[in-house]
């Protein structure tokens, strides 16, 4: 039998989001050592390995999605958030299973209740998905902004197809800013379909254990803050 593992996970209420800083050099490093030959909805796909049963996929060389970990145990694998798009999630659940050599999702874990972290929950509707009591109000107060959201990635899709007209076809910044643009297009098509939210099925106040087999998940919340 493998070691047991203990593995402490800090979850919040969210008060801001952000894309990862992919222009530090430490990032940079990471993004190069990470690059596979595949691309994911016509961007880059990243798969960096963190221990013998443990991975972090994302898609993007410049504007990074948020990363999805997965770790695979005796009693399943075990998943920690999702994107902001159910087509990306598809394709990455299909990525995780052959990276792993194994397809029992057992368990889908939520940090907070943005877009970009539980948009693509309803690839996951056969697991178990844990989040903190608050998360499903979140999801749902995100929903009824749908109009306002689409709104605003119409406007920001229009601004960066003109920034993009204006460069040179060499131009150091038009890649970022092509990746970008992708990025928001997928955005606004996910925000404009009826996918049911998916909220946690599994709740929790202030801690909660999850013992799976060789692995125990500690979750702590710890209220507004992002990580």
């Amino acid at each position: 039998m493998r070691p047991k593992i203990v593995l402490l996970i800090i979850l919040c209420l969210a008060l801001g989001a952000g894309y990862a800083d992919a222009g530090n050099s430490a990032a940079q490093s990471v993004i190069a050592a990470t690059a596979t030959d595949e691309t994911v909805v016509g961007l880059p796909l990243h798969i960096q390995k963190l221990g013998p049963q443990t991975i972090r996929v994302w898609i993007g060389d410049h504007i990074s999605s948020t990363a999805i970990v997965a770790l695979a145990t005796e009693e399943g694998l075990v998943i920690i958030d999702t994107t902001g798009d159910p087509v990306v999630d598809r394709e990455l659940r299909r990525i995780i299973a052959r990276e792993l050599g194994r397809d029992d999702f057992k368990i889908l874990i939520n940090t907070h209740e943005h877009w970009d972290h539980t948009g693509g929950n309803s690839v996951y509707a056969d697991c178990t998905i844990v989040g903190h009591e608050l998360v499903e109000a979140g999801m749902a107060s995100n929903a009824g902004n749908k109009e306002r959201i689409v709104e605003w990635y119409t406007n920001r899709i229009a601004q960066l197809e003109q920034e993009i007209a204006r460069l040179a076809a060499d131009a150091p910044e038009k890649g970022r800013l092509q990746e970008d643009l992708t990025f928001k297009r997928l955005l606004l098509e996910a925000a404009g379909t009826d996918t049911p939210l998916a909220p946690p099925t599994r709740t929790f106040t202030n801690r909660l254990d999850l013992d799976l087999g060789d692995t125990t998940f500690e979750l702590y919340y710890i209220g507004g803050m992002h990580s």
